[in-house]
């Protein structure tokens, strides 16, 4: 069973490793916009969200949750962000659409990390660690596989084109089950963000040691 995924994933890379550094590439290419955007923000700006960040970690502990509502906006949310992967991934036409979904991931964490980092120091590299990076051990992962996939199964579309031997039908079933399994460790990050995050945040927060401005 070990030996025929190790089989499945190395000639997966062998096969698509181009998709994957260019994917990659672009993620990390937004993470770095995004955290240089944190340098453009005005600065009342920059100290009103710092209030609210240091206003939530002060009273985590005591916030009252809604975890059936927020299950079901993370839900929808991943279902909206790897199913508009999918779809883009049906046709050639789709593939800026593909990497701007992944660069606009990538600003978004950039931004947040070195906004936590830049307006509280350490103890924003301690928040970040526990309120950003648990889920996004299994998101990010997934975002990247998925978007890798959009791109490869974009590219065979085109390459049908010039070369009718190729059975599209087939790999389409194949990208549709990929994309099912980035979707359901999509939705597992989400659920780790909403039960296990904000625990861990709560528990971290006396460490956090940041008096409201």
């Amino acid at each position: 069973m070990w030996n025929a995924w190790a089989v499945f994933w190395k000639n997966c890379w062998r096969q698509n490793w181009p998709q994957y550094m260019l994917v990659l590439a672009v993620f990390l290419a937004g993470a770095a916009f995004g955290a240089l955007g944190v340098n453009h923000l005005p600065v009342g700006q920059f100290e009103e969200l710092s209030k609210h960040v240091q206003t939530y970690v002060a009273q985590v502990g005591q916030l009252s949750a809604n975890p059936a509502g927020a299950v079901r906006g993370k839900v929808f949310e991943d279902i909206l962000v790897i199913g508009l992967l999918y779809i883009f991934g049906l046709t050639f036409v789709g593939i800026p659409f593909i990497l701007a979904l992944i660069f606009m991931r990538g600003f978004i964490l950039g931004f947040a990390v070195s906004f936590l980092t830049q307006s509280m120091a350490v103890n924003g590299v301690l928040l970040a660690a526990v309120s950003i990076l648990p889920q996004n051990l299994l998101y990010l992962p997934a975002l990247l596989f998925g978007g890798t996939a959009s791109m490869s199964f974009a590219l065979l579309s085109l390459r049908r084109y010039t070369n009718f031997r190729i059975r599209l039908l087939s790999c389409l079933v194949g990208y549709t089950a990929i994309m099912a399994v980035v979707l359901a460790a999509a939705v597992s990050a989400g659920l780790v963000e909403i039960y296990f995050t904000p625990w861990l945040t709560g528990v971290s927060a006396p460490l956090i040691e940041t008096p409201v401005l």
